[in-house]
């Protein structure tokens, strides 16, 4: 039997398999993942296809019900408001009632019924003329639509959602609440954590993890701006290296890195903290900047410690299961702390010159890697990494045009050629 006619066997097969309790629900979407079958690409483009209609149909109606506004009546417009979300209610409803668990249904009516329940706020708000802002309309909308990502398994409506609360916490962020975000996307944490042991790597579960990290990242970078001098720093490279030290435990059991956002987002967030820390600048003013408002250092304090506590976790879990490639970029918190303390006697341009020297040796570790693991990947890396390095330390310089050009040509001619030599190297060693 070719690989095709097995898929296809195995594609009508898992039905009766789940039905008669040889494999679970789970293992199901697994093997379908795994074999990329044909119900599998199906299941993704008709979900894909579901969200884009309940946008258009979403977006149509409002613009349909805008254009008439002013000619109904205030009863009329009263129940005109409710329509939208009146109608996603009742088809989520159906929904649940009939069993109808597809992707295309569990997203279109996700994003549906969030959009639904934001144009029903605005448009309610408007009829009776109530007083508010865009922080009170923000914050209605997520607690519409948080219900929605649970009761449909919706990973699109959890997207609509995690915006909708990165959103309202950038206007909260000036009226203070620094714990704002964190306590409303605490209830957002099970029905992710769920996705993630239960459906790793399906791609909605990927694209929550997406927004979840980011949306985190985000809110974490103004909330560690309290604490003040080099603690900020040390905070939100622990949160990145417990990312990318994590991320780098589950590239085993993923199939690609774009459905591992803690490993991208923890390894590439960490080499930009990297590259910005190597200005003597970014020094004198964090050491400078003393923190603001207790209230923001009180609770900043507090996820410093969870985030510490987390990535120290990240090292052990790595440590135990012989995942220790991410070590040398995973350190960056010790190694912030230790120059940020000795900072008073090397100096700005020291403490600068010191992380030059620790980008040199995270760049050297993943070439040498690279030819362990045989990786194109960790090459590009470790040599663009140099690179940039390279690059921004010339624009600092007072190098001539001329000088800096020729130079930019020889960093990029060796880049090419010594990529091209190893993958050409490679290949004919796994050939052989």
């Amino acid at each position: 039997m070719n690989r095709r006619a097995f898929v296809q066997h195995l594609k009508k097969e898992l039905p009766a398999l789940v039905a008669d309790g040889v494999i679970d629900d789970a293992s199901a979407e697994r093997l379908r993942e795994r074999y990329g079958t044909e119900a599998s690409r199906v299941g993704l483009m008709s979900a894909a296809l579901s969200s884009l209609g309940a946008l258009l149909v979403g977006g149509g109606v409002i613009l349909v019900i805008a254009h008439n506004w002013s000619e109904f009546p205030r009863a009329a417009r009263a129940a005109l408001s409710f329509l939208p979300l009146a109608s996603a209610i009742a088809l989520t409803a159906f929904a649940v009632w009939t069993g109808r668990r597809s992707a295309a249904w569990r997203e279109g009516l996700g994003i549906f019924y969030t959009l639904s329940s934001a144009a029903s706020i605005a448009l309610v708000s408007q009829t009776y003329n109530i007083q508010g802002s865009g922080e009170s309309f923000l914050f209605a909308w997520a607690l519409f639509a948080l219900p929605v990502v649970y009761l449909l398994d919706s990973a699109g409506a959890s997207v609509v959602w995690l915006g909708t609360l990165s959103a309202w916490f950038a206007v909260r962020f000036s009226m203070a609440a620094p714990w704002a975000w964190f306590a409303f996307a605490a209830a957002f944490v099970p029905w992710l954590g769920w996705r993630l042991l239960r459906f790793l790597e399906l791609p909605s579960t990927a694209l929550a993890a997406w927004a979840g990290f980011l949306s985190l990242l985000i809110a974490a970078a103004a909330l560690f701006q309290g604490l003040g001098g080099v603690w900020s720093l040390t905070g939100l490279a622990a949160l990145l290296a417990g990312m990318h030290l994590t991320g780098e435990v589950l590239s085993g059991h993923l199939a690609s890195s774009w459905k591992n956002p803690a490993l991208v987002l923890g390894r590439f967030g960490s080499l930009a903290l990297l590259l910005t820390i190597t200005y003597p600048d970014v020094w004198r003013w964090t050491l400078r900047h003393g923190g603001h408002r207790l209230e923001w250092a009180a609770i900043g304090w507090v996820f410093f410690a969870l985030f510490s506590a987390g990535w120290m976790a990240a090292l052990w879990v790595g440590w135990t299961r012989r995942a220790r490639q991410g070590f040398v970029l995973g350190a960056m918190p010790l190694a912030i702390l230790a120059i940020g303390q000795a900072s008073s006697t090397l100096g700005t341009k020291g403490a600068a010159l010191a992380f030059d020297l620790y980008g040199l040796t995270v760049g050297a570790y993943y070439l040498c890697r690279s030819t362990a693991t045989r990786s194109l990947a960790d090459l590009n890396l470790g040599m663009g990494l140099i690179a940039v390095l390279a690059i921004l330390r010339f624009f600092d310089s007072n190098m001539g045009i001329l000088a800096r050009g020729l130079t930019f040509i020889a960093i990029g001619t060796a880049f090419l050629v010594v990529n091209r030599f190893l993958a050409r190297r490679w290949e004919r060693e796994a050939g052989t």
